[in-house]
């Protein structure tokens, strides 16, 4: 199982760092970086228990 899950992390890794960045851009262009945040975190959510019910 850990063959699985150490390419994963590094995937999540670079897209952890791309969300960082879209994040900031939509931010500034929106003059609230609240909104990107709580989109970010529904978004999350909303996976989570996408992938937790698959599983």
């Amino acid at each position: 199982m850990n063959w699985l899950l150490a390419p994963f992390a590094i995937l999540l890794g670079a897209v952890l760092t791309a969300q960082i960045a879209t994040n900031a851009q939509l931010g500034k262009a929106l003059e609230n970086p609240y909104i990107p945040a709580t989109v970010n975190m529904a978004f999350g959510l909303i996976v989570t228990v996408i992938l937790t019910w698959a599983l």
